[in-house]
């Protein structure tokens, strides 16, 4: 389960009580600073990520009061206040679904700038909401790569659509899922909401309101068989068998004895290297 969000460093998306503060500086941080220890030590141990800091680019009003470097006494805060299995993420968007580059400038450069001053930053949260742009799937890859360079996992944090019962718009969904999960930074893609029954805008991606399923839930179960990985074969006459597959945990049977015989785990470093088994039957 993912924490969203420990600081959303606006007054806009601020308490009353927090604005109320404006000219009190040290204040406002003594009660951002309370806020993160509080929550932290309520969720911590139900939690595998936190988004520590989120939309910095359109929401930053804390960050020009208390200066740039708060951001990375939040981050070194937030992971002192976490148990260590807790991943510490930055999170914003329109970075892999608008054609401004700004932003996208902006976003790789602040992070950038937060590690070089040793926040422990964990992982980078991308959105994902599609409107009307569509990112060519190569410019989507171009973009993850670039981040990928600053050595960090990658989530898909909010993905949704616009409208998913339009055609070309589940289309470009399976598009999506495959061009971020073909890039080995890419460690997940979080739905922001699944059914329209839980949100106003009606952007679940998999079914509507009547909970019927919608083209981009279509698309999303093709997506999902397409990942799931189902062998059938014979060893060869050394008794090998060679098998690729997506990482995850699979079941073995063996059709001599007709029975399952245990399952197996392909872990993600294994993505370009073999994981050899060695079975005794």
């Amino acid at each position: 389960m993912r924490g969203h969000t420990l600081v959303w460093p606006s007054w806009k998306k601020s308490p009353r009580f927090l604005q109320a503060l404006k000219s009190k500086p040290q204040k406002i941080k003594e009660s951002i600073d309370n806020h993160i220890k509080d929550i932290s030590l309520l969720t911590g141990k139900y939690l595998t990520h936190w988004d520590v800091v989120n939309e910095l680019y359109s929401n930053n009003d804390l960050v020009k009061l208390l200066g740039e470097s708060e951001l990375t006494e939040w981050f070194k805060l937030a992971r002192k206040s976490n148990p260590h299995h807790v991943k510490l993420f930055i999170n914003d968007y329109d970075i892999l679904t608008s054609e401004d580059p700004t932003r996208f400038k902006s976003y790789f450069e602040q992070i950038q700038q937060l590690l070089k001053r040793q926040a422990p930053i964990e992982g980078v949260g991308f959105q994902g909401h599609v409107k009307q742009f569509l990112t060519p799937p190569e410019e989507i890859y171009k973009r993850i790569e670039k981040f990928s360079k600053l050595g960090l996992p990658i989530f898909i944090t909010e993905f949704d659509l616009i409208d998913g019962h339009r055609p070309e718009l589940a289309k470009y969904m399976f598009d999506f899922y495959l061009t971020a999960y073909s890039h080995p930074a890419v460690k997940g893609i979080i739905a922001w909401n699944f059914w329209d029954g839980v949100t106003k805008d009606r952007k679940g991606i998999l079914f509507d309101q009547n909970w019927n399923l919608k083209e981009s839930g279509k698309s999303w179960f093709k997506f999902k068989d397409f990942m799931t990985t189902t062998f059938q074969g014979s060893t060869n006459a050394k008794g090998l068998i060679y098998v690729q597959g997506f990482p995850g945990v699979y079941s073995i049977s063996i059709a001599q004895k007709s029975e399952a015989i245990g399952t197996f785990t392909l872990p993600e470093e294994h993505q370009t290297n073999p994981l050899i088994l060695k079975l005794n039957i």
